[in-house]
């Protein structure tokens, strides 16, 4: 029995393979959480591509008035991927319709900090107090919740958000 024993000791058969399977454990416990923050980045960025592109659309429709649903369903379809998404538009941060001919449009300056404020002003083009110029700025937000790929407590529950802010007049 004792000499089983030792011959069960010294042989060295298989060695590697219960060494592989002991690192892959622990490789891959590292890696999935990396996995997982890679993809919390790659869906930010997707939604803040929307938005960013959303904008855009909204800057080319500059001239005549600016349907709000069709942006808010644009950011909603290129950021989605079967999660809600809930995009928002506004203008002059609320203080007038997004749809106003661009005859009627009242404009107002940036003001500073978090979250962007805006002050009404009676003249477009003029230099705001912070050094931005006065003008009709329409703000495209897009937020959407992610789902973690393995439970953690870091990024489970996280709300995934995109703003920007473009002058159209």
């Amino acid at each position: 029995m004792i000499r089983r024993f030792r011959r069960f000791v010294h042989d060295r058969r298989g060695v590697a393979a219960v060494e592989f399977a002991l690192w892959s454990v622990l490789i891959l416990g590292a890696l999935v959480p990396c996995l997982d923050f890679a993809n919390y980045l790659l869906q930010s960025d997707r939604l803040n591509g929307a938005v960013r592109q959303a904008s855009i659309l909204a800057y080319n429709m500059r001239g005549g008035a600016v349907d709000t649903r069709q942006l808010s369903q644009y950011v909603a379809a290129s950021a989605g991927s079967g999660l809600a998404v809930s995009a928002t538009v506004s203008c002059n941060g609320n203080q007038q319709s997004c749809a106003t001919p661009p005859s009627d449009r009242a404009c107002a300056c940036v003001g500073p900090g978090k979250p962007v404020t805006f002050v009404p002003t009676g003249v477009c083009g003029a230099t705001c107090a912070g050094g931005a110029t006065s003008g009709f700025y329409l703000t495209v937000a897009g937020t959407r919740p992610y789902r973690t790929i393995v439970p953690n407590r870091w990024l489970n529950g996280q709300i995934i958000e995109g703003t920007t802010t473009v002058r159209l007049q």
